[in-house]
């Protein structure tokens, strides 16, 4: 699935992803797509091509973060689109772990 139909059929919903980290982990996340009037993505910019990357917030991470104080950029993740193992969105799996679906727009 590529990156647009994918941020179109997350929109404003929460999510889950399965992937693997750079370092090889898997890391399981609760997300949400950023939303641009969030006071912690004020003033940044995301250079370079980010095609391959779904950009997303670690719910978890930013309650903790809200609770226990720290800077709430800590909860940003970029899952690399080719790395997912799982997304589910709403209980529906969009990718499935061995599907070569997960592609740059």
């Amino acid at each position: 699935m590529k990156k647009k139909d994918l941020l179109e059929k997350i929109g404003t919903e929460f999510f889950s992803a399965i992937f693997i980290k750079n370092n090889g982990d898997e890391r399981k996340i609760l997300a949400k797509l950023h939303v641009k009037d969030q006071k912690f993505f004020a003033g940044g910019e995301l250079k370079g091509n980010r095609d391959h990357l779904l950009e997303c917030i670690d719910v978890n991470v930013l309650k903790d973060i809200q609770k226990n104080g720290g800077d709430e950029k800590r909860s940003w993740r970029s899952i690399q689109l080719n790395n997912l193992i799982s997304l589910k969105i709403k209980g529906v799996e969009y990718v499935q772990k061995g599907e070569n679906n997960a592609i740059a727009a």
